[in-house]
C-alpha cells in the first residue's frame, strides 16, 4: 500500500528538472556598452574634466563594474551583500557628486 501511494504521489506532482540551459556572456550586452562608453568618456576627458566630473565618472565606472561583477563571476555567497553594498555606495556617491556638479555649473 505505500508503494502504491508513493507511485501515485509521484506521479500528481511534477518532477522539477534543473535547467541545464547556460546563459550567454554577452547578454548584458547594454552594461558592457555603458561600461566602455563611460571609460571612453573617461580616457577623453581625463585632462579637460574638471576634479569632481572625473571623480563622479570614476564611481559610476565603479558602480557598473561591481554590477556586472555580481552578475557574471562566480564568487561566495558571503561576498554578495559587500558587492551589493559597494554598488549602491559608489552609485550614490557618483548621484550626489552629480548634484554638487549642476550646482556648481547652473545655480552658482
Amino acid at each position: 500500500m505505500a508503494r502504491l501511494s508513493k507511485r501515485i504521489q509521484q506521479k500528481i506532482t511534477k518532477q522539477v528538472e534543473p535547467s541545464t540551459k547556460k546563459d550567454r556572456p554577452g547578454r548584458d550586452f547594454w552594461l558592457i556598452a555603458i561600461i566602455c562608453l563611460n571609460l571612453f568618456i573617461l580616457a577623453l576627458g581625463w585632462s579637460t574634466l574638471d576634479t569632481p566630473s572625473l571623480l563622479m565618472y570614476v564611481l559610476l565606472a565603479l558602480s557598473l563594474i561591481s554590477i556586472y561583477v555580481r552578475k557574471h563571476v562566480d564568487i561566495p555567497e558571503k561576498f554578495n551583500p559587500y558587492l551589493d553594498k559597494a554598488g549602491l555606495i559608489t552609485i550614490g556617491g557618483a548621484c550626489i557628486i552629480f548634484a554638487y556638479v549642476c550646482y556648481l555649473k547652473f545655480i552658482s
